[in-house]
């Protein structure tokens, strides 16, 4: 009998998913950003808000060191709304580098305020989601949800699938079910571009949702998105 995702004469059929009724159970890890990721996002931010005639005629050199600065003054003052204490924008910068959080601040508060910052803000980013400004500013200051009921993700994807210890390239078209709070991360994390995080948290989706042949020990990794919708 021939099993998915071991070698045979012919390609086997494409895997089935079952759709939204039978997944949700598995939460895929939340992808983390990181201070000093964070800190690019602001300062990319930052740069793209530079306007003017002053720093339309600037040489991109300043324009990134004058974003750095802007940057570094802003996320010291979300650190002193954590903790109470500002710190230097020196510190800021060296903490970046170590990508290091800040005694006393919110590492996850600042990961989604750096999903807002590349989304362009708060008001982009809740176009881009489907939900409130205000919804959107609670989850991230707050880490409420934003999306109660969950998502659908339709996609097609290309990666990995490993059966008992061994590893073969597949092609998967699915459609997946995704809970809270897991939905707010993908969504946040497809709003901002991240296709890299949205693939690391779709490998243990599609691992449990989409219906393989034959009983073994499974697990899908994704390299590639050729596709994807989030409703």
């Amino acid at each position: 009998m021939q099993e998915w995702g071991k070698p045979a004469p012919s390609s086997p059929p494409p895997p089935q998913s079952p759709g939204p009724s039978s997944g949700g159970s598995v939460q895929p890890p939340a992808p983390k950003v990181g201070f000093g990721a964070a800190f690019k996002e602001a300062a990319s931010r930052k740069l793209r808000e530079l306007r003017g005639q002053r720093w339309q005629g600037a040489s991109p050199r300043a324009r990134k060191a004058e974003a750095a600065r802007r940057a570094a003054s802003e996320v010291a003052r979300r650190v002193e709304r954590q903790t109470g204490v500002r710190p230097k924008e020196s510190t800021i910068r060296r903490a970046a580098r170590d990508d290091r959080t800040p005694r006393g601040a919110d590492q996850a508060r600042l990961d989604r305020q750096a999903r807002i910052d590349a989304a362009g803000g708060v008001k982009k980013f809740a176009q881009k989601t489907g939900v409130s400004a205000r919804k959107a500013a609670s989850w991230r200051d707050k880490g409420k949800a934003m999306l109660l009921g969950g998502v659908q993700v339709i996609t097609e994807v290309e990666g990995t699938l490993w059966v008992n210890g061994e590893n073969y390239g597949r092609s998967v078209s699915a459609v997946l079910h995704v809970d809270p709070p897991a939905s707010d991360d993908l969504y946040a994390a497809y709003a901002a571009d991240d296709l890299e995080a949205v693939a690391e948290m779709l490998g243990p989706l599609i691992t449990e949702q989409v219906e393989w042949t034959g009983d073994a020990e499974r697990s899908y990794e994704v390299e590639t998105i050729n596709a994807i919708a989030i409703t």
